[in-house]
């Protein structure tokens, strides 16, 4: 199934049937999963519209200045799983996600 409402700009709805967060994956993967399942071309067709910045820069997810609302809201979860699954900056550089 393609989903031809996932373009540039859109207001942030849930996929028509969102894909569960397994345990222990990381918010990329459960970006990359969703969009293998709608046949989607790549993983930046669900991450421009939540403001990735680079278009080969798919990291941004994890520590980038997005739509964090919006992503939990295509992802058809809640604000507070998606911001637990995004990286924390240590302040050198690093990053820290899943622990």
């Amino acid at each position: 199934m393609t989903s031809d409402r996932l373009i540039y700009g859109f207001d942030a709805e849930p996929l028509s049937i969102c894909q569960t967060h397994i345990p222990g994956e990381s918010l990329l993967s459960w970006v990359a999963r969703s969009s293998l399942e709608y046949e989607l071309p790549n993983i930046t067709t669900i991450l421009r519209d939540v403001g990735q910045i680079h278009r080969n820069c798919a990291v941004d997810v994890m520590r980038g200045a997005i739509d964090v609302e919006g992503l939990a809201v295509i992802l058809g979860t809640n604000l507070g799983q998606i911001e637990r699954l995004r990286g924390r900056d240590l302040g050198d550089g690093s990053l820290v996600y899943l622990g």
